[in-house]
């Protein structure tokens, strides 16, 4: 799909400086930044207990990813793909 924007200079150079900051192009980074706006439309739409619980879920992210991902993990883990494989 494309879309043309009519932006603001002012608006435009913000949007070209977080792009370059990330180094990516304006073609890469406004794709993921339109899906999150529409997200947080759609969440403001939620009942407040559902949103919550996303946020909540967004918050613990972080915090989960440096317990779970790490070697000793998945090597804790590791009997589980091998009872994958033998099925």
């Amino acid at each position: 799909m494309t879309i043309t924007l009519e932006i603001t200079p002012e608006v435009a150079k913000i949007v070209e400086a977080r792009a370059t900051a990330r180094g990516v192009t304006l073609n890469d980074y406004l794709p993921p930044l339109i899906a999150q706006i529409a997200q947080q439309e759609e969440w403001a739409e939620l009942p407040p207990e559902e949103s919550l619980g996303r946020l909540t879920m967004l918050a613990a992210e972080p915090r989960l990813a440096r317990i779970w991902d790490t070697t000793e993990e998945d090597a804790a883990w590791k009997y589980l793909e091998e009872d994958d494989e033998e099925v």
